[in-house]
């Protein structure tokens, strides 16, 4: 994977403006241990259900990343949790740099919201742009957000206005109308004179969820029209989707993948290590016991049927485990049921694929 790399930024080394988004980014994180400017920075993204702490700890037990997202907080609700307790806040220091998405809406109280979340140290702060979910919506965040210009505009300069350290945006395209690109880079202007230091752009438009493939040709358009880095995501499986189409990448600052590190928790670590060995019961019983450590078990039984849905994508047969999910009425039986099932040595798929349950 890494000579992949060397060969797309050896190919736009020469083009200042890329190069230039590259060591901005480098300087927001820190690399990946024993990564090189000719490896991509890698990044978890923030993911409903899933980015809580106790699956933050499960992937720093691998490593491998640069950074990781909290789920996407909602903000009003957020300032009355305990910081030290709560599963969507906590942080652990092997977790590395960890970037807080928050869902804000033109209508939050910003100070508040700060005084919150900056005692927790984190490594950026991200405004939700790209959400689709209907309460996200209704609420006036996500897409909505991005689609209100006096709000955009409104909610980064709030935000700015109150932290200094930096500030990342994650959005989608837009609404899928003839000329979208003319509003669309209208937002981008927003986001750049706002004060923002990257964008991630997952390139869907809003409402088309996860049901298209993403388009990963806007990548490099986007680039030439922002002077921000540019966080590529969407539809990322590993290393093997960038060697497809690296001149869709060349001039990202950086790689974002979802739901693909649900299934394989050690992506990240094995993305120039293919070799890697995993032990899949050990992992599954880790996250296990780190879920009863954050949530107990009258919570946790939620989070663990969520993680094994996608988890199962790693078995040739792991539909049986998945429907065991979904019967699970306690942890417990759960637990005993997926030992059962990994214990038996079963068939693996390789390399596994994002399951069509959205």
């Amino acid at each position: 994977m890494s000579m992949i790399w060397s060969i797309i930024f050896s190919l736009c080394s020469c083009k200042a403006g890329i190069m230039s988004g590259n060591i901005r980014i480098m300087q927001l994180f820190k690399y990946k241990a024993g990564s090189t400017p000719s490896a991509p920075m890698l990044f978890c993204a923030p993911m409903a259900g899933v980015t809580h702490s106790a699956f933050r700890r499960l992937l720093a037990d691998f490593g491998g990343y640069s950074a990781i997202y909290t789920e996407l907080l909602a903000s009003r609700q957020m300032v009355h949790e305990d910081a030290g307790k709560s599963p969507y806040l906590k942080r652990r220091a092997e977790e590395g740099q960890v970037i807080y998405q928050l869902l804000l809406t033109g209508q939050d109280a910003i100070p508040e919201i700060m005084s919150s979340v900056l005692p927790l140290n984190p490594a950026a702060i991200d405004i939700n742009c790209g959400c689709g979910g209907k309460y996200v919506r209704q609420a006036g965040g996500g897409v909505a957000l991005f689609e209100n210009r006096q709000k955009l505009e409104k909610v980064i300069k709030d935000v700015r206005r109150e932290y200094a350290g930096t500030l990342m945006l994650k959005i989608r395209l837009g609404h899928d109308v003839p000329g979208w690109r003319e509003p669309f880079l209208e937002r981008i202007r927003i986001i750049e004179d706002g004060g923002a230091d990257a964008i991630t752009l997952h390139p869907r438009f809003a409402g088309q969820h996860m049901k298209r493939g993403a388009r990963h040709e806007i990548f490099r358009w986007l680039a030439d029209n922002t002077r921000l880095p540019v966080i590529a995501n969407g539809d990322i499986l590993g290393p093997a989707t960038i060697a497809r189409n690296p001149h869709y990448f060349e001039k990202t600052a950086g790689i974002m993948v979802g739901r693909m590190a649900i299934i394989c928790p050690w992506l990240f670590a094995a993305w120039d290590n293919p070799g890697l060995n995993v032990d899949h019961l050990k992992t599954w019983l880790t996250f296990y016991d780190y879920l009863l450590d954050d949530f107990g078990d009258k919570h946790a039984l939620r989070p663990l049927k969520l993680f094994t849905k996608y988890y199962a994508q790693n078995f040739a047969f792991g539909h049986t485990l998945y429907t065991a999910t979904r019967t699970a009425s306690t942890v417990q039986s759960l637990r005993e049921y997926a030992v059962r099932f990994m214990s038996a040595q079963p068939a693996m798929v390789g390399p596994p694929t994002l399951p069509v349950i959205y």
